[in-house]
């Protein structure tokens, strides 16, 4: 209908009448139903539904899906709920005269059998109206169902390994549960390649299923860390103390373990070697331990007789004549070299032993041996004569890289005699030469290189020390308040950082020192009187009067020292690969507060682990 409008007056004027489009009513018509079960559609019918913008059931909101501007969706949630159906939308809301109510309590899962389970495996679940479920999924991915109950319900898992929260689905509507479910490929161990290793050789485990893999354990619990794994083969190196029988691999979900033993020999050393000629035929007597379990040896490149060994001896006959490095294979392990001889039977000198050092002094052979890339290391080489007072001869160290491109000669420093046993508490008994800090990367090959001298014949021996992985060292020195004195930091950080990188594996340049504003120690105002102490369960500061020991517990208990009438000088934290900095060897640096002073830790100075503890406080966390 048209509404005319005009102005007041016989002769006013009039206007063209405007058009306007009334407002469309909401009315809600019928229900498809007055009653629906969790999950399930129910239809509304109606008029002027495109405004809807909101649907709630007893004040409870509800999914739901416009279909026409006479037709609504909606789906029943899975909570219970029940009363009026209320549309809403811009300058209007509506109710159903008719109420609803969901039909049955939403399903409940209240346990399952396992969380960790193989891909393919099935497993029961436990709850409540599970017979309503429609079907389950795990990270979208849906499981077959084996059987079904109210009560319970036997699940399959895919053929890959999936992980997440147990979802239901009722009717169009999905349900999440609160519980986690993973899945594996079971391991499978096919082989060991070796099947036979001494501590730190190298062994990789052939199967199916290692990718997860994170530890292996040997027969007597020793636990070994993989050094690589994907689906099909895990690595790792024999850890010391390792036992022979079957081997464990472990990961998150599951423990495998091996058809076959792994057997662990002990390495075979060697000490010295003696020789005797006996018409055509030279004897050689070899001491040292794990000697019996010597299969073949050699001379150069000549086959030697065994005649008898036993763990600390071992006899081999060879022609005279023959001359060369004398060579002992052993189960598990590389050649081992013994010794040489020359063509006259006589013994030549030997290459024992070769040496690196960072901090401590390791043979190439350790398996605990790690040079930390880009820091030059001391190489150590003990060359042995056979008889003492044997003038040396020259020693010379050849590298290159792991490209095989040659790196360059150093002369070795050493002894003007040979010695005739290993001193390994002694530099002046080796020959020594540094490897410059560019040399030491991951595969540089190192050659021992001894010159032929008065009476004696050449030697050599080569080996490829572990080289890890670049780590980093960041050091805060932090002034510690209490009351009015504040403690002094050294002149000049890089005193500090210098300090550090001799005594630390860190390349120089990994190390990063810093400092901070003064810590205020709350609780105290005198350094003379003050007793406190904060513990927490990282780390511990104590300061007491007269003496004030400071002290951190960290892997082991170091103490700092500080006279009476000092103040408490400054403390050290630092953040590293394990975010803690752990020994520090007393050292005459330069710039250091002069009060300052180390004392021994009740500590002992046995498996690697030194009797003297930082002159700093170490490592607030």
């Amino acid at each position: 209908m048209l509404g005319l409008a005009g102005c007041g007056g016989g002769g006013g004027s009039s206007s063209t009448p405007t058009a306007t489009a009334p407002a469309a009513t909401v009315n809600i018509m019928a229900l498809s139903t007055s009653s629906a079960a969790p999950g399930a559609t129910v239809t509304i019918t109606g008029s002027g539904f495109k405004n809807v913008t909101a649907i709630t059931i007893g004040g409870t909101a509800v999914t739901f899906s416009i279909v026409s501007d006479t037709q609504i969706a909606i789906t029943v949630p899975v909570n219970p709920v029940s009363g009026s159906i209320t549309l809403s939308g811009p300058g209007f809301s509506v109710q159903s005269a008719t109420s609803f109510s969901s039909s049955q309590p939403a399903p409940l899962i209240t346990g399952v059998s396992a969380s960790n389970i193989p891909a393919g495996g099935n497993f029961t679940i436990q709850g409540s109206n599970l017979d309503k479920v429609s079907g389950y999924s795990i990270g979208g991915v849906n499981l077959a169902v084996v059987s079904s109950s109210a009560t319970s319900a036997t699940l399959t898992m895919p053929a890959q390994a999936i992980s997440g929260l147990l979802t239901l689905n009722v009717g169009s509507a999905a349900i999440s549960s609160a519980y986690q479910i993973n899945g594996y490929v079971p391991a499978t161990i096919a082989a060991m390649l070796p099947q036979i290793g001494i501590v730190g050789s190298n062994v990789t485990i052939n199967g199916n299923g290692l990718a997860a893999v994170t530890t292996i354990r040997f027969a007597n619990g020793t636990l070994a860390s993989a050094t690589a794994a994907s689906n099909n083969t895990v690595a790792f190196s024999v850890p010391p103390g390792a036992m022979s029988g079957p081997l464990t691999v472990r990961d998150p979900y599951q423990e495998v373990q091996s058809a076959s033993t792994f057997t662990v020999e002990p390495s075979v050393v060697p000490t010295s070697l003696l020789s005797a000629t006996s018409g055509s035929t030279v004897v050689l007597t070899i001491a040292g331990s794990n000697l019996n379990i010597v299969t073949s040896a050699k001379v150069g490149s000549s086959n030697a007789t065994i005649v008898s060994s036993s763990n600390t001896q071992l006899v081999l006959n060879v022609s005279l004549g023959t001359s060369g490095i004398v060579t002992l294979s052993a189960p598990g392990q590389t050649n081992v070299n013994a010794g040489s001889i020359d063509s006259t039977g006589n013994v030549g000198l030997w290459i024992s032993n070769v040496d690196f050092v960072h901090v401590f002094d390791k043979s190439a052979t350790d398996p605990t041996l790690r040079l930390t890339p880009g820091r030059p290391a001391l190489v150590r080489a003990t060359v042995l004569a056979p008889v003492a007072g044997t003038k040396s001869p020259v020693v010379n160290l050849v590298a290159s890289s792991s490209s095989g491109a040659s790196l360059g000669t150093l002369s070795m420093s050493g002894p003007a005699n040979l010695p005739t046993a290993k001193d390994d508490y002694s530099l002046n008994s080796s020959f020594n030469a540094v490897l410059p800090a560019a040399w030491v990367q991951p595969g540089v090959k190192v050659g021992i290189r001894v010159l032929a001298g008065n009476g004696s014949s050449p030697a050599s021996q080569d080996v490829t020390p572990t080289v890890g992985t670049a780590t980093a060292m960041r050091v805060i020195l932090v002034p510690l308040t209490v009351g009015s004195a504040t403690g002094v930091l050294p002149t000049s950080l890089s005193d500090v950082q210098k300090a550090l990188a001799r005594v630390y594996p860190y390349a120089n340049g990994n190390i990063v020192v810093q400092k901070r504003a003064p810590l205020v120690i709350s609780g105290a105002t005198d350094t003379t009187t003050m007793n406190w102490a904060a513990p927490s369960t990282s780390w511990k500061l104590r300061v007491k009067s007269k003496v004030r020991i400071l002290s951190i517990m960290v892997s082991y208990r170091c103490i700092t020292r500080f006279p009476a009438r000092s103040s408490p000088a400054w403390a050290m934290s630092a953040t590293g690969p394990k975010a803690v900095v752990r020994r520090l060897p007393p050292l005459a640096w330069t710039g250091l507060p002069a009060p300052v002073r180390a004392i021994r830790s009740t500590t002992s100075g046995r498996n690697g682990r030194p009797s003297w503890c930082t002159r700093w406080a170490t490592t607030i966390r």
